[in-house]
């Protein structure tokens, strides 16, 4: 029933305002001041309702031409009963905000301005002194605040659509993942488990007549049986494994995206040196750390180092310039990085960096270089 009688949108966010801004407003004009008598007085508020209720479902001229009816109602209550209430402008710039175009925007702002100089002129004789007066600023809120609320929910929309196509492009992508899937499974396990039903079939009709075969044809089954067991492992690994090196990139988008400039230095390149496992985890730690970075930290600036310490471990360093580590907080953030790295035999270490802002330090084994072969 609500949704009825106020527009659905702004239910949440203005409708208890109005209802105060109302109250008050009854009580100033109707009940403590009545210059112009008790009809006249409840006429002009009814008038400056309507006006509002009809600018809440509207867009158009009709949105322009009741908030011109509802200004001179205001620059009336200016005159007569208190300059202050000029201040109840900001309802109808608030409504304004929401005008089909700009043009219907301006056209209604000049409703603002005439409502402030007129009822000025009207009680001082003259317009000049106004500009040095306190109800300058006043003004200058009011024409500013459509623009200001047209431009907060342009942005809010732009926000929601983008939200909006993430998220499709997400299913997109998990739609292509589940068919590159099935294809590998069709083009790997498909054929393998093909040859060990044809094979099992022949193995149990040889059975009885030539178990010499029979056996023959078993072992090639367990064959058969071991190569999609590693078929199996080796689509898995494909699936979860993350490269570091697109993970740097992954998360230098992200902080380019929330604000933050990032630098990345990776000194002598490690791809090589870690292991498919080893390289997944560290990018899901950078992947976390940046994460908090993006989300806890306040930083304008991340920087994201990386190189090999002696022959035998990788160092990875994650640093910001933000608020750094609340007291007693020292392990915020921290047990699902740590998580990873025990499990590859890494460490990951977070702590308050010297120059300001939090440092997480994540080392990692490398494979040792192999030994050329004398020629």
């Amino acid at each position: 029933m609500l949704r009825k009688l106020y527009p659905a949108d702004q239910i949440e966010s203005y409708l208890f305002i109005d209802i105060i801004g109302f109250v008050f407003l009854a009580y100033v004009t109707i009940w403590q001041y009545q210059p112009l008598g008790i009809g006249t007085s409840i006429a002009l508020y009814l008038v400056t309702a309507l006006c509002f209720y009809t600018g809440l479902w509207q867009r158009g001229w009709l949105l322009v031409i009741a908030s011109w009816a509802g200004l001179a109602v205001i620059a009336v209550y200016a005159v007569f009963y208190q300059q202050w209430l000029l201040l109840y402008g900001f309802m109808y710039a608030d409504l304004l905000s929401r005008a089909r175009t700009l043009k219907l925007m301006y056209a209604g702002m000049a409703g603002i301005a005439g409502m402030f100089f007129i009822s000025y002129a009207i009680l001082n004789g003259e317009l000049r002194s106004f500009f040095g007066t306190p109800l300058l600023p006043f003004l200058i809120l009011q024409l500013l605040m459509p623009y200001v609320i047209r431009t907060i929910d342009k942005a809010r929309r732009l926000s929601t659509k983008l939200n909006a196509a993430n998220r499709k492009l997400e299913r997109y992508i998990q739609e292509e993942e589940r068919h590159r899937i099935a294809r590998d499974l069709h083009d790997t396990l498909g054929q393998t488990l093909t040859m060990i039903k044809m094979k099992s079939e022949l193995a149990a009709r040889l059975v009885d007549r030539d178990s010499a075969r029979a056996r023959s044809e078993i072992d090639e089954i367990k064959h058969s049986a071991r190569h999609a067991l590693q078929q199996v492992r080796e689509l898995v690994a494909s699936m979860r494994h993350i490269p570091l090196s697109a993970e740097l990139d992954h998360v230098s988008e992200v902080l380019a995206s929330a604000g933050i400039a990032a630098e990345v230095a990776i000194q002598n390149e490690p791809h090589a040196a870690l292991t498919d496992t080893v390289q997944t985890m560290l990018a899901l730690a950078l992947r976390e750390a940046v994460t908090n970075v993006v989300r806890h930290s306040g930083a304008s600036r991340c920087w994201i180092t990386g190189q090999t310490a002696g022959d035998s471990v990788y160092r990875m360093t994650i640093r910001d310039n933000g608020r750094g580590l609340a007291p007693g907080r020292e392990g915020f953030g921290l047990p699902s990085i740590q998580e990873r790295m025990r499990q590859i035999k890494g460490q990951a270490l977070i702590a308050q960096a010297s120059e300001g802002g939090t440092e997480v330090v994540l080392t990692v084994p490398v494979m040792p270089a192999q030994p050329q072969e004398a020629h």
